[in-house]
């Protein structure tokens, strides 16, 4: 009978490929806490226990509640799992002095009697919240694929409310018209946001299957420019540590830094006294094996999700090419029914279906919200921004006068809704140790 139980046990009950499991020396997985929104897809969040650990027997008794008999327990969900800056393989407590650490961006769950509880602040705390966005004006992560992407769309969806307020204006306002407003600075500006649109969804799918490798990108990146296209690269001394063009050789993943300050990129590469462990950093990879895309990607929502969203981005961005002066002002109608406004109303269509993915991906089932989750607010103005979009491209079909008010009034609003959600993704990537306290 329970060999017929496990036969049934649909794929989003469990991790079918322990290749891919998250695990640790002191984390006990939780089976009955595996879940996702589809059966037919990989499971999206999980809950482990914390086992006690000999090597660091005052840290368990930090995260106890004596009275109720509570402990800590770490949540695993899918978006953290790619979106992590450090280590991912493995979700591992490590005590520092009075500070708390999180190796991997997972969410630790503290019971709010453990002495731990009142040094740590709550991630959803005012005080941590303002820390957070501090870090966005002062940390500058350009080796963090995930902290790219967040700028990039940021930055793209900023220059796109520029661009619509080029065209909406002299429509709304026609006194303050200036020559080529339109057809010249709106134009120019739609093919910038289209290009930062379409390099943020590029380096979005990379990240897709590049889970425990994303701060390898940097020196991937360098690796491809001196060793493959022999571009000059600068003077080894001079270099950051995370760029490393030389083949690593994969690290374990339990450390114990003596400093705070280790916990960073380049203190992976230092650390050499380590427990063995099932799972080792993974080295970056531009595509993935055709065995690990058939057996475990095209289940991931997340890849999907991102493989969704750079193909609208791509034909998306065939409508930002067009808009340029000396070709906008030049396309017959069929050009701009069939080439411009069409590839504007695809490409929303496929950003509206990618941001419901993400939105599936951070919850529990397909009908349960989670308005305090991060990612599922990044994925909900993703796809207010993204609907709005394909209002903006839908009103392009009207003729009458305003049609083209609205339309270009939606492009406004769409891309300040899409920029909203891109700099949560972008304060996201720079938000590495999650705690939640809760009684």
């Amino acid at each position: 009978m329970a060999h017929q139980a496990d036969n049934k046990r649909t794929r989003n009950a469990s991790f079918a490929n322990p290749q891919f499991q998250p695990s640790g020396t002191t984390l006990t997985l939780r089976d009955s806490s595996v879940r996702g929104p589809f059966r037919f897809l990989n499971p999206t969040t999980a809950i482990y226990e914390i086992k006690s650990n000999d090597s660091h027997p005052g840290a368990t008794a930090d995260l106890t509640d004596v009275e109720n008999l509570q402990r800590a327990k770490v949540l695993w969900h899918a978006r953290d799992y790619r979106k992590d800056e450090r280590f991912r393989t493995v979700i591992v407590i490590v005590i520092v002095t009075d500070i708390l650490y999180i190796v991997g961006r997972h969410v630790l769950v503290l019971p709010r009697a453990s002495p731990l509880a009142t040094r740590a602040h709550d991630s959803a705390h005012p005080h941590s919240v303002l820390v957070g966005i501090g870090r966005m004006f002062t940390l500058f992560p350009y080796w963090d694929i995930s902290w790219l992407i967040g700028i990039s769309f940021t930055i793209g969806c900023l220059i796109f409310v520029l661009c619509g307020l080029f065209y909406w204006l002299p429509i709304a306002y026609p006194s303050t018209e200036f020559s080529g407003e339109s057809a010249i600075a709106g134009g120019v500006t739609a093919f910038i946001g289209a290009t930062l649109f379409q390099v943020g969804a590029v380096l979005l799918f990379f990240e897709s299957y590049n889970d425990r490798a994303e701060t390898q990108f940097g020196g991937a990146m360098e690796r491809l420019f001196v060793d493959r296209l022999k571009v000059a690269r600068r003077s080894r001394n001079h270099r950051p540590k995370h760029f490393e063009a030389e083949p690593q050789e994969p690290k374990q993943l339990l450390s114990e830094p003596s400093d705070p300050k280790q916990l960073s990129p380049s203190s992976s590469q230092e650390d050499s006294n380590t427990p063995s462990d099932t799972f080792t950093e993974r080295t970056w990879q531009w595509l993935p094996s055709w065995h690990d895309f058939t057996t475990h990607y095209i289940y991931e929502i997340g890849f999907l999700a991102s493989l969704t969203m750079s193909i609208g981005a791509t034909i998306f961005y065939i409508a930002g090419i067009m808009a340029l002066p000396g070709i906008f002002d030049k396309l017959s109608d069929a050009g701009l029914y069939g080439g411009y406004y069409f590839t504007y109303l695809f490409g929303g269509v496929l950003f509206a279906l990618s941001s419901m993915l993400y939105i599936l991906e951070t919850q529990p089932n397909w009908y349960t919200p989670q308005p305090l989750s991060l990612g599922w607010h990044i994925g909900f103005w993703n796809m207010v921004g993204s609907i709005g979009w394909t209002l903006a491209a839908s009103f392009g079909y009207c003729k009458q006068e305003w049609c083209e008010y609205q339309s270009e009034l939606t492009l406004i609003w769409a891309s300040a809704a899409f920029a909203l959600g891109s700099a949560f993704q972008w304060y996201e990537s720079l938000d590495k140790y999650v705690v939640v306290i809760e009684d």
